[in-house]
């Protein structure tokens, strides 16, 4: 930079500064402006207070300070208020308001997430579960309906099979039991028809409305409506074939379990059981009462399963279950009524499912413990031998062979039992 240059920038330098001066000394310029007179009253004082620094400013450098003063022409204007000025003013606060307005805008961000995360999302969810549910059902009725016509087409040929009885009291029977059968699959063919002439709704797309859903729910619920009532009359149908295939073979059926049941038993009151259901139901069938016949048919397999059996009552005695309990009885609550736990085990060690009728409340339950009733003196002494070493050395109470009814007791006991304690 040349010295000139230097020179220049240094007066103006110097012209700033005195202007500088002259504003923080306010009063004085006030004063000493007021009349061009004392003009150079001013200049001299602003020499002193330069020189006071040890600064030396020249008479020209003062006044021009002075007339600078004068006309502003250092001092600051303010732009005119409008939108640049705005914006400019909001740039250069923007580190005052820039961190509220990002801490807003975090604020609102972490707002939406939480909802999203557990409003938002889940419904999207849940609304997308509920339309694979919907389309899940309709395949569902789809293979229901070809289930249903092919189980129609089927028994439809199993009744046209189904023969005359040989016994002429059960013609009537069998004809009323025919009518029943073939009336349940008619109507069964005109629900399953109606089905098939129904439109079935399309499978839903995962973003499907509510609206969209209703409508498929609607349809979808009068078609399961329909094919459930079709089920019934195809279930009432099949409960009349099977009683019309079973005409022929009750006869044969009662007549094999009455002479299996008297060659297995060993005590004339199972033959005397087995000779009473085997002619109820043999009377039942010459009235044409097939569910009377059925119902001795049953009672003669149970008889004859009963007489099979073979198997131990052995008194529990394992860590923490009992192996007795007493109750006072509803007539006298002064006495006591004792019981020994036992189960059924038979020779493979199986503990066997028995039906046990309870005294207490007459409910007969398939039961695999229950309480024998015994004295108390039978009782205090399984007591006393659990006690002395917590096992029950003589822990057997009865033992059932095969072709009694009941098992042969070892202790004393009345027979009678409960299944609940």
């Amino acid at each position: 930079m040349s010295d000139s240059k230097r020179v220049s920038m240094d007066d103006i330098m110097l012209t700033m500064d005195v202007v500088d001066t002259l504003r923080r000394r306010k009063a004085l310029v006030d004063h000493e402006l007021d009349s061009a007179a004392r003009e150079q009253a001013l200049v001299e004082k602003v020499r002193a207070i330069y020189a006071a620094q040890g600064i030396e400013v020249s008479d020209e450098t003062i006044a021009a300070g002075v007339e600078a003063l004068r006309d502003q022409r250092f001092a600051y204007h303010p732009p005119p208020p409008g939108l640049l000025t705005r914006l400019a003013h909001l740039y250069v606060n923007r580190g005052k308001w820039g961190k509220r307005v990002g801490m807003g805008i975090a604020a609102l961000l972490a707002a939406w997430g939480i909802h999203y995360g557990t409003v938002t999302l889940p419904k999207k969810h849940a609304a997308q579960a509920e339309a694979r549910q919907i389309n899940s059902e309709i395949a569902s009725a789809t293979v229901t309906l070809g289930s249903s016509r092919e189980r129609l087409k089927r028994l439809r040929a199993h009744l046209a099979k189904q023969p005359e009885p040989k016994a002429s009291a059960l013609r009537t029977t069998a004809a009323v039991n025919r009518t029943e059968a073939s009336a349940a699959l008619d109507k069964a063919e005109q629900l399953i028809a109606s089905v098939a002439r129904m439109e079935a709704p399309e499978q839903l797309p995962a973003s499907a409305g509510p609206l969209e859903k209703q409508q498929a729910r609607e349809r979808l619920g009068q078609r399961q409506k329909l094919l459930q009532q079709a089920g019934e009359q195809l279930d009432r149908a099949e409960a009349k074939i099977g009683l019309l295939a079973s005409l022929d073979r009750l006869p044969a059926d009662l007549a094999q379990y009455k002479k299996a049941i008297d060659d297995i038993a060993r005590e004339e009151k199972a033959r005397e059981l087995a000779r009473q259901m085997y002619d109820s139901g043999v009377t039942a069938l010459k009235k044409g009462d097939i569910e009377t016949a059925r119902l001795q048919l049953s009672d003669l397999k149970d008889l004859l399963d009963q007489l099979q059996q073979t198997y131990v009552l052995k008194i529990v005695s394992r860590p923490g279950e009992r192996s007795g309990v007493w109750r006072y009885p509803e007539a006298n609550s002064k006495a006591r009524n004792y019981y020994l736990i036992v189960e059924a085990v038979d020779r493979k060690g199986r503990k066997l499912k028995l039906p046990v009728t309870s005294e207490e409340d007459g409910k007969t339950r398939q039961v695999r413990k229950f309480g024998m009733r015994v004295s108390a003196a039978t009782y205090n002494r399984v007591a006393a031998d659990k006690k002395d070493d917590g096992i029950i050395q003589n822990n057997i109470l009865g033992t059932k062979r095969s072709g009694y009814l009941k098992p042969d007791y070892r202790m004393e006991t009345t027979g009678q039992a409960i299944t609940q304690w």
